[in-house]
């Protein structure tokens, strides 16, 4: 917990790029990590988690970094999914503190520098987050800036510019996490119920469980805006068609994050009728609700003017997606979410 900070970890920081299919934009992001100011004393490594790729990512990775002076490990993980690949670098990290770095993000040369400096000062933070700033392949479409937070771009909400802010949630790309965070998850048994981005699969939200816990046990989230990374925005990306399928992904991790909220903050589960199982339940509900949106989003254009009645429509239908695909699992979830809690206070109280 908070006051038990000390560890057993030597002092660093291990960079974790969990890759999926990244040949043509990994040697980029292994070049800014390259070019980071730090002293002769600075100890860091870099480890290239290859998470079931098709192309020649650990090729490509490897033949980059042997002419580098870099520390560096390649590791496969070939169950797909970000979680499974991020417990993959940490399983091999080897200093205190963690680094998660997507393959396509190129951080500021001060960024390991000044993230550490912050963690030192401020024990009491757990996880630290940066703020990204889009690059794009393209020219930026007319409607990204008020999407930017989907893309992990621009300021954090409660975030101040270029000020340390503590807030309820940070960017999982360019996020410095302490390793001890993940010796508490192994001591409370937690295991992902979202596993994060498969393929092109855009099912998230793994990084929105670690931040309940954090909070759970007592420990502070904060933002730095001076930690800044580039966040590549290929032009395959900026269409309106991938905002609308990354909201509908959006919907189907919400199902899980609601109900963390709810349990964790001891709100009673919503019922419409009582005798039916509580995932059906929740699924009538939810089809009520879509049904709402009819027939206005019938003669809903997909343009800009149109995108927020739209992407909620779309949200909707990932969550309802969802829940019709577990089924009686969700009962199951529940109960698992509800057993976490448990461990975590009986952890806390050790």
């Amino acid at each position: 917990m908070v006051e038990q900070l000390s560890t057993n970890y030597k002092t660093g920081v291990s960079i974790i790029i969990c890759c999926y299919n990244s040949e043509q934009r990994i040697v980029r992001t292994l070049k800014h990590i390259k070019n980071q100011q730090v002293s002769d004393n600075f100890h860091f490594e870099v480890i290239v988690v290859n998470n079931a790729s098709s192309d020649g990512t650990a090729e490509v990775s490897r033949a980059y970094l042997e002419t580098t002076d870099l520390d560096f490990t390649l590791v496969d993980e070939p169950n797909p999914g970000l979680s499974n690949a991020r417990m993959t670098g940490v399983a091999s990290a080897k200093y205190e503190y963690l680094l998660f770095c997507d393959d396509d993000n190129f951080l500021c040369d001060t960024y390991l520098l000044n993230g550490i400096k912050i963690l030192n000062e401020h024990k009491n933070i757990m996880i630290l987050g940066g703020c990204g700033e889009p690059v794009f392949e393209a020219d930026e479409p007319s409607w990204f800036s008020k999407y930017a937070l989907n893309f992990a771009c621009g300021l954090v909400p409660g975030a101040k510019e270029y000020a340390l802010s503590y807030v309820a949630e940070t960017y999982g790309a360019g996020m410095f996490v302490r390793k001890l965070f993940f010796d508490d998850l192994n001591n409370i048994s937690f295991t992902s119920l979202l596993t994060g981005r498969k393929g092109s699969s855009l099912m998230s939200g793994e990084d929105s469980e670690y931040y309940i816990i954090a909070k759970e046990l007592g420990y502070n989230i904060a933002v730095y805006n001076r930690l800044r990374f580039g966040h590549l925005m290929p032009k395959t990306r900026m269409t309106l068609a991938y905002l609308k399928k990354l909201h509908f992904g959006f919907g189907r991790t919400r199902l899980y994050t609601q109900a963390y909220a709810n349990i964790f903050s001891d709100k009673p589960v919503k019922t419409l009728q009582l005798k039916l199982p509580i995932w059906k339940d929740k699924l009538l509900h939810k089809k009520r609700e879509l049904r709402r949106f009819y027939p206005k989003i019938w003669f809903k254009d997909l343009k800009e003017k149109n995108l927020d009645y739209i992407l909620k429509y779309d949200a909707l239908r990932g969550e309802i997606q969802e829940l019709s695909s577990i089924k009686n699992k969700y009962s199951d979830i529940l109960e698992e979410i509800k057993e976490l809690k448990f461990r975590i206070e009986k952890y806390k109280n050790v």
